[in-house]
């Protein structure tokens, strides 16, 4: 079981050529949001208004725990060596009990990533809802904290409640607000402003993580150049005084966009060029971070 399961993280860390000739095209079209994997719902449990977020029966709470402790715990510091993990600006999480984080989507398991460069404040993760897997690898993400978003319009009345509630109760929830996964793309791209709301509604500041890379001179079983990771913590941006709960999250989504363009720029020694966006992206199933 345990080698199924190594290698089935180890696919998820990877990619394959055809996504990287997705991410090109999409690229050029200035499609910047849209998924580049296949979206299935075929394995996943819905999400529906009723699905429990944080008061699951004891059965479920006792499974969850054995599976973060003897799986989650024994796998992931081999994953993230993998990743050639690293942290920089932790000293930017000084006295922050409650914030919203926001990160670029660059890998499936980024989450491992961000988690490990928060280590000491409870993080919860959003996902899209065809990330609610069946089987040991939803478990083990359910396991992680990852918060499914739905499809439903009263699941979604589900969802933000329960957001409110951890942000008003001293956790870290991290959005992707870019929406979708781009494998190693090193660009920040155009950002939804689903987070933005959320930390402008609660009072919150944003906590702008920005993942760089660079190339670590191995090469994966398709011949793809792989990656060593750094998770750049930057500086918290505080929702302002006097501006209404739109303006904010307007506010907020435009230093986020501005923080990260700096990040890119300094880390990569290039200036962020990216193509006009389009207006008339794909609409997929997948409203995560909209």
């Amino acid at each position: 079981m345990f080698d199924n399961l190594k290698n089935s993280l180890d696919s998820l860390i990877t990619t394959r050529p055809d996504v990287l000739e997705k991410i090109k095209e999409l690229d050029k079209q200035g499609r910047y949001n849209e998924h580049v994997d296949p979206v299935s719902y075929d394995y996943c449990y819905p999400v529906d208004p009723d699905y429990d977020y944080l008061h699951q029966p004891l059965k479920t709470r006792l499974k969850y725990f054995m599976i973060y402790n003897f799986i989650v715990r024994t796998m992931e510091p081999r994953e993230l060596k993998r990743m050639g993990f690293s942290v920089v600006g932790r000293e930017n999480l000084k006295g922050i009990k409650s914030a919203v984080v926001t990160s670029n989507h660059i890998n499936k398991l980024d989450c491992s990533l961000n988690r490990r460069a928060l280590k000491g404040h409870k993080l919860y993760i959003t996902a899209a809802s065809f990330n609610n897997y069946k089987g040991l690898l939803g478990d083990i993400m359910r396991s992680s904290r990852m918060m499914p978003m739905s499809d439903d319009r009263k699941g979604m009345v589900n969802f933000v409640k329960t957001v409110n509630t951890l942000l008003q109760k001293k956790n870290y929830v991290l959005f992707y607000p870019e929406r979708a996964e781009w494998w190693c793309y090193e660009k920040p791209r155009p950002l939804m402003p689903g987070a933005f709301h959320f930390a402008a509604k609660n009072n919150v500041p944003i906590i702008p993580n920005f993942i760089t890379f660079k190339k670590n001179g191995k090469k994966d079983s398709n011949g793809i150049e792989m990656f060593d990771m750094t998770v750049n913590i930057l500086k918290p941006i505080y929702p302002k005084e006097g501006l209404t709960t739109k303006e904010n999250e307007e506010y907020l989504r435009e230093e986020n966009a501005r923080a990260w363009k700096e990040c890119y720029e300094r880390v990569y020694q290039k200036p962020l060029v990216l193509n006009k966006v389009c207006e008339n992206q794909v609409n997929q199933k997948v409203a995560a971070n909209d």
